[in-house]
């Protein structure tokens, strides 16, 4: 008779048992139950701080949308045209009013010398509207809108030197009995009246003929670009004014001479080359125009 012998396990085999069935990280893990705490506080944290950097993230985008926004609105040719009437218009503007104080400031107690030179200016416009209207209409809008928007500027700069000059070098216009204040006095009406039909002209060209072909048949975009440009001519007819009145009460009227030159000489080049990329990027201002000219 065979007798079949029963091992009886010992703990350690228990526990050797145990120890292969379970790896030895799940004791870790069973046995540190704070290390799955700071794993779920960490997870939780770094959560928090995605959704702090959202926000930031979120304000990034929008400023370079804006930043965009801004961009495309420098180039669009709207505000190229807003840009231009600005700067001429300021021009204008200065000159308008400093002319007359230094018309005064030439013949003191005597209104002859303003009086001639705003009858000048009225007879230019009736007697040069409709030829420089013609003039424009028959040749290429780039070359009209240059011609007239650099008559315009440098006749106001020369009319301006001349005035600076009479007035603080009296002395130098005394000879021939008079006659060379009186001959400087006709360059000043000359070069204004010059500067004049640079400003009809330059009016003809872009309000009259680049704002059409720009908004096409797009009468809301003209209204608004028209309505637009009104409100910078009554801006500029208020506030250019007070500019130049304070630079020459603060400094006299040579300095504001001086100031408007300077002005027309860098608008000059500003507008021609806002001009010449509007022109450009625009199909329809280069196509040849359909006008008839009797």
């Amino acid at each position: 008779m065979t007798v079949t012998s029963m091992e009886v396990s010992s703990p350690n085999n228990v526990d050797k048992l145990a120890s292969d069935e379970y790896p030895k990280e799940t004791y870790k893990k069973l046995d540190d139950p704070g290390r799955a705490e700071t794993n779920m506080d960490n997870s939780e944290s770094n959560g928090a701080i995605g959704e702090e950097a959202k926000p930031h993230t979120d304000d990034n985008e929008e400023s370079n949308t804006r930043k965009k926004t801004c961009c495309s609105m420098l180039r669009t040719a709207q505000f190229q045209v807003y840009a231009s009437h600005f700067l001429s218009s300021w021009g204008d503007r200065m000159w308008m009013f400093a002319g007359g104080l230094f018309l005064l400031e030439v013949t003191p107690g005597s209104l002859r010398l303003a009086a001639v030179y705003g009858a000048a200016l009225a007879v230019t416009v009736i007697l040069c509207g409709a030829p420089i209207g013609r003039w424009v209409d028959s040749n290429s809008r780039l070359r009209t809108a240059q011609i007239s928007l650099s008559v315009q500027n440098l006749m106001v700069c020369v009319c301006a030197a001349l005035l600076v000059v009479i007035t603080t070098q009296r002395q130098y216009f005394t000879a021939w009995d008079g006659w060379s204040l009186i001959l400087a006095e006709a360059g000043v009406i000359l070069s204004a009246c010059l500067a004049q039909i640079g400003t009809l002209g330059c009016k003809l060209a872009i309000e009259k003929d680049w704002i059409i072909v720009i908004c096409g048949k797009d009468k809301t975009t003209l209204a608004r670009m028209n309505s637009v440009l009104r409100t910078v001519d009554l801006s500029t007819e208020v506030l250019a004014p007070v500019i130049v009145g304070t630079v020459m009460t603060a400094f006299g009227l040579a300095a504001g001479g001086i100031v408007i030159a300077a002005w027309n000489v860098g608008s000059l080049l500003v507008e021609y080359g806002l001009l010449h990329h509007l022109y450009y990027s625009s199909p329809d201002l280069q196509k040849s125009k359909n006008v008839t000219v009797s």
